[in-house]
C-alpha cells in the first residue's frame, strides 16, 4: 500500500510544481485519490486515514488557491464536504 500512496504523492508533487496551471486537475486528482479509498479500504488502517485526511487538506488547499485566481473557474467545495460525509460514516 505504501507503494501506491508513495506514487499519488510522485504524480501530485510533479503537478505541484506548474500548479498555476493545474489547480482544477490537482484538485480532481487529490479529491478522487481520497474517493477510491473510502469506498475500497478499511478506514481503521492508520496509514488510509492518514491518506485520506492528507488527501482532503491538499484538494482544499487547490480549491482556495484555484479560487483566489481572477478568470479561474470556480471550483466548489461541495465535493469535499460530499467525500468527507462519506469518510465520517464509514469510519463509524
Amino acid at each position: 500500500m505504501d507503494y501506491c500512496f508513495e506514487q499519488i504523492l510522485e504524480i501530485i508533487q510533479k503537478l505541484d510544481g506548474m500548479k498555476d496551471e493545474y489547480y482544477p486537475v490537482l484538485f480532481e486528482s487529490c479529491i478522487s485519490s481520497g474517493n477510491i479509498l473510502i469506498g475500497n479500504c478499511n478506514l481503521s488502517n492508520a496509514k488510509v486515514n492518514a491518506f485520506v485526511n492528507k488527501m482532503f487538506k491538499m484538494s482544499d488547499k487547490y480549491l482556495v488557491e484555484n479560487n483566489k485566481k481572477t478568470g479561474a473557474v470556480q471550483l466548489s467545495r461541495n465535493q469535499i464536504n460530499l467525500t468527507y460525509e462519506s469518510f465520517r460514516k464509514k469510519k463509524e
